[in-house]
């Protein structure tokens, strides 16, 4: 089933220029809070009217502006997830869920009645809400009303579903079980399925492809591990949590020089010409060995798991200080300067690689080719 949305619609300091197309599966959405993630669903579920374009859903046009079509919400056959769930408050768990099936027909027959008490309850077992037929929004927990939210929004058999934010309501806690269940329910959905969220955790963990949105525009689009391999884009990269990104000059066919860092390295695709920064994930340093000082070249084994194959002099190494350190829960964060670089980098690593290094300590590291992205 396909998607297609090419639409402008002018918001307060930009404007949403939106052109993104999805063959089935289940997308997701990223960017930062108010770039115009929400807006692009509401104007597919028909709640707000871009200024020009055209929305097509599996062959039917839901908005274009040049022929003057734009479908009412209800005739879209789209389901929203909204943030808050927009559950009616005076209404149970079963009444909620029949609701949008009601609303389909002005008169109900008794066959009608005994319709949608099937359905109801087909979406009870589905999202696992046996027991909580007769509650009310407010005798639930958070993870019980997007549950009540989703099967009332499933029940009218959507042609695709929209999930706005679907966590950011919910405590952390209860997060990793929702994000399981999630998964669980909308795995076998046959249509297209979108994910609004600024959590790149959650959406890498739920979905197969991943569009990145800065100020109303798609700067970066595909596979989802493609996406996180290879940003692109510099705001790509930052949404999608890289901490160290330095400007980049380009020298000769094949080294890159790092003025903020101090560092010359090789990366293992071409370098473009347009290409502006450079970007190494925290988790990709790989530690060689610890230093007396930065004189201290002598020749030796790399201590890295994997890398007894690897040539020591056709690898991207290079000594840097531990200037300061946090330690979290699980990992440290070491923040790292070389003797010629002017910005700190960061490095993480976890508790368990029971490192055992403090401030002032100079450190020996390499970085795979493959592990340097290419910015512009």
């Amino acid at each position: 089933m396909a998607l297609e949305v090419h639409i402008i619609k002018k918001l307060g300091n930009f404007t949403l220029k939106a052109d993104f197309t999805s063959n089935g599966g289940c997308s997701g959405i990223l960017g930062e809070s108010g770039c115009g993630k929400s807006m692009f669903l509401k104007c597919i579920a028909g709640i707000e009217t871009p200024d020009s374009g055209s929305i097509v859903l599996d062959g039917n046009i839901l908005f274009d502006s040049e022929k003057k079509i734009n479908l009412p919400p209800q005739k879209r056959n789209v389901g929203y997830l909204f943030q808050n769930y927009a559950l009616f408050p005076t209404m149970t768990v079963a009444e909620n869920i029949a609701a949008g099936l009601k609303a389909k027909k002005k008169f109900l027959s008794a066959k009608d009645k005994e319709s949608i008490q099937k359905t109801v309850q087909q979406q009870i077992e589905r999202c696992r809400l046996q027991g909580l037929e007769n509650h009310y929004p407010s005798q639930l927990s958070g993870g019980q009303q997007q549950r009540t939210a989703l099967a009332r929004m499933l029940a009218v058999n959507p042609s695709m579903i929209m999930l706005d934010e679907p966590f950011s309501a919910l405590d952390s806690h209860l997060k990793d079980a929702m994000q399981q269940e999630m998964q669980e329910i909308i795995s076998n959905f046959p249509g297209n399925i979108l994910i609004v969220s600024h959590s790149r955790d959650e959406l890498y963990r739920l979905c197969d492809t991943l569009s990145v949105m800065s100020a109303g525009i798609f700067i970066r689009n595909g596979n989802i591990k493609e996406v996180f391999q290879n940003p692109v884009k510099t705001q790509a990269a930052i949404l999608t949590g890289c901490k160290n990104i330095s400007t980049a000059v380009k020298c000769g066919e094949n080294m890159l020089f790092l003025p903020e860092w101090g560092l010359t390295l090789t990366p293992a695709a071409p370098i473009p010409d347009s290409i502006t920064h450079a970007g190494i994930r925290a988790h990709y340093f790989h530690f060689v060995r610890k230093m007396i000082s930065p004189s201290d070249v002598e020749s030796t084994v790399l201590s890295d798991s994997g890398t007894d194959n690897m040539s020591y002099k056709n690898i991207n190494h290079f000594q840097a200080q531990i200037v300061s350190l946090d330690e979290r829960p699980f990992e440290f964060d070491y923040y790292l300067k070389t003797d010629e670089g002017t910005k700190t980098f960061v490095w993480k690593v976890h508790k368990s690689a029971d490192s055992a290094f403090k401030q002032g300590d100079w450190l020996e590291f390499f970085i795979a080719a493959d592990d340097i992205m290419m910015l512009v």
